[in-house]
């Protein structure tokens, strides 16, 4: 028994295997690289890096069963015979570290795309027109049962290939969930209308999939617990349907919402505006109502969480796909209780919009993640301990500072404010931002654990770099808000929302802010929550251009209430509050309390000239005062280049 947390890292049987621990790796579509949907070797590396970190079941993502049917992008095709050799190697690659591997199958169904299906047209449970725009046929009873043959073929290629188990899919409105769900499901046969009738073909495959790899080889299943939105199933319902199902499957994963509705997706990847582990309840309900073991997922991210939920028998497993890209290595330093060195996911989404943009993963706090072929480099040491000054304590500073003395360099770390953080300091003031407070706490921990000298209060010049001397210069010096050329811009009632914590300020009732977006967009959901009435007046047609669209996602979750007006600029401000313009309507008066401005970010590009002209002959610009982005770009970029050091 493991003495810090002996539940979650107790062992668990699961049909005839025994899984290690109670911790899991949710489902990630990695496989949209291959233009034909089959494994890369980057591929390999990724898989492999989550059983290296310690966890128990690593689940790949989403595959198709059908041979020529049923794939929405480029995903792999378990039936397609060139799949075989990768499936194997990802096998193999799993087992070297004592982990059990399993692959989610299914089948797009009503929102399958006819260029990835070799033309052909979307079948479903019954005629509706899909997302695409593209009339989707009703399938035949005929057809039901040759995809049932194929989930079944599928299970059985996943057998020979040495997986352990398989997950059915039967959730987040793809074929099997469909059909369970009678916002879709409008058939009046046998496969229709009551919940008995609607279950019958999920039933029919697991039939196939049964008969197929026997009895000794697990069966998984991932539902959607509650659809989350109005004309959904909800939770009473699924522990009626469930009992359908159980006598075929050995576990159940329980999820949330799903493709079909903002809302629903969402919750399927719950960000910061939504309480951690706001979807457990919906697997304890599953649980209470079955015999097998039941996992639950979606925003659990604090290891003492995990622990209460296995202890308290809320849920038998822990499922987690941005924690553990987070921190792949969490079930080993949980082993160890090395909390201190343990990366606690933002739920910022990054991670999904890179997957949405370019096909491949990215992580604000993990730089490896989708470099994960760069891991060995690491733990190289270099060949001459260097001197090394890094000005900035934001978070490019920080983590440029925190690797280059972990790798055994010299390392003196400067700030011109009293605190390290740099555009992060107003963490601590905002809920929704607590995990980044606590990986700002987690640095300063970090840099003092490693004996780095961190000089608070320190404007650093060209003379101060000079007389200090250092063999490398990092610059991290950051970016400041730009003032917008509004008259009335400098009034004692307008503070910039990058400012806005930085100092006591009234706020009032109403306020207005220009500029929506992600920092503005972030203000009005704060100000919102306080019960503040906040409008947005943005130029552009949306708010959170350019956020990526799980975050834009995100942040309509947290913008419910608040008033935006797109298309609109300001005007003037006024002691009373702002003239805005919209295209083609006369000028519009808003009364506001206080106005916050948000419209990007200017480097400190005279400073860094300055820096630059020290008699430093190593030297780099690194993070927002080189170009203002994300976060996660300039601790990349910081990682990098302490690691190139």
């Amino acid at each position: 028994m493991n003495p810090f947390f002996p539940n979650l890292l107790s062992p668990i049987k699961v049909g005839s295997i025994t899984l290690k621990n109670r911790i899991c790796l949710a489902p990630m579509n990695i496989l949209e690289r291959d233009p034909n949907g089959l494994f890369k070797p980057r591929d390999i590396v990724f898989i492999e890096r989550f059983a290296r970190g310690g966890a128990a079941l690593i689940t790949l993502g989403e595959s198709c069963v059908g041979r020529k049917t049923g794939a929405s992008g480029k995903v792999l095709r378990i039936n397609d015979p060139a799949s075989f050799n990768g499936l194997c190697e990802a096998a193999e690659a799993v087992h070297r570290y004592g982990a059990k591997i399993s692959i989610e199958i299914s089948h797009a169904g009503g929102r399958a795309k006819p260029d990835d299906n070799h033309g052909s047209l979307p079948v479903g449970p019954s005629v509706f027109v899909n997302a695409d725009g593209i009339r989707v046929s009703e399938m035949t009873e005929a057809q039901m049962e040759e995809v049932a043959g194929e989930f079944g073929d599928a299970a059985l290629t996943l057998k020979k290939a040495g997986f352990d188990m398989v997950m059915f899919h039967a959730a987040h409105g793809w074929l099997v969930h469909q059909f369970i769900s009678p916002r879709t499901n409008k058939r009046d046969d046998k496969y229709g209308g009551n919940i008995e009738n609607r279950i019958r073909f999920p039933v029919m495959c697991l039939e196939n999939i049964r008969g197929k790899v026997g009895k000794s080889f697990p069966i998984d299943m991932r539902i959607t617990g509650d659809e989350i939105i109005e004309d959904g199933y909800h939770i009473d319902e699924s522990k009626v349907y469930i009992k359908y199902l159980v006598p075929h499957v050995d576990m159940i994963q329980v999820s949330t919402g799903g493709i079909f509705h903002p809302d629903a997706a969402a919750r399927m990847a719950p960000p910061v505006f939504y309480k951690k582990g706001c979807n457990v309840d919906f697997a304890t309900a599953i649980k209470e109502s079955v015999s097998i073991p039941v996992s639950c997922v979606g925003a659990i991210n604090e290891p003492e969480q995990m622990e209460e939920i296995i202890r308290n028998q809320k849920a038998d497993l822990i499922v987690m796909a941005r924690g553990l890209m987070c921190e792949p290595d969490m079930p080993r330093k949980l082993a160890v209780n090395d909390i201190l060195n343990i990366n606690r996911c933002l739920r910022c989404n990054e991670c999904h919009n890179r997957f949405f943009a370019k096909g491949w993963f990215t992580c604000t706090l993990n730089p490896l993640v989708g470099n994960e072929s760069d891991l060995p480099r690491s733990h190289t040491t270099p060949q001459l301990s260097k001197k090394i000054l890094v000005v900035g304590g934001g978070p490019g500073g920080m983590q440029a500072a925190l690797t280059a003395a972990q790798r055994g360099h010299r390392v003196t770390l400067c700030e011109k404010e009293s605190s390290l953080g740099g555009g992060l300091r107003f963490t601590r003031y905002v809920d929704f931002k607590a995990d980044i407070l606590y990986w700002l706490r987690q640095m300063e921990k970090k840099l003092s654990s490693l004996n780095v000298d961190v000089r608070l209060n320190v404007p650093v010049t060209r003379e101060y770099v000079d007389q200090l001397a250092p063999d490398t210069l990092i610059i991290a010096v950051g970016a400041d808000p730009i003032i917008p050329s509004i008259p009335g811009i400098d009034s004692h009632h307008v503070i910039s929302g990058a400012r806005m914590y930085d100092q006591p300020f009234d706020f009032g009732q109403e306020v207005v802010i220009i500029g929506g977006g992600l920092v503005g967009c972030e203000a009005a959901a704060e100000l919102k929550i306080r019960g503040l009435n906040v409008t947005i007046v943005e130029m552009l047609s949306q708010v959170a251009m350019g956020c990526g669209e799980a975050q834009s996602n995100a942040i309509r979750i947290g913008l419910k209430g608040v008033k935006t007006l797109v298309n609109t600029q300001c005007v003037k401000i006024t002691t009373e509050g702002v003239w805005v313009k919209s295209e083609g309507y006369d000028e519009m008066f808003l009364p506001a309390d206080s106005i916050v401005f948000s419209v990007g970010m200017n480097s400190h590009s005279a400073l860094v000239a300055e820096l630059l002209q020290s008699q430093v002959s190593e030297t780099y610009v690194i993070g927002d005062c080189l170009s203002a982005r994300k976060m996660g770009d300039a601790i990349k970029e910081a990682y990098y280049t302490a690691m190139n050091l």
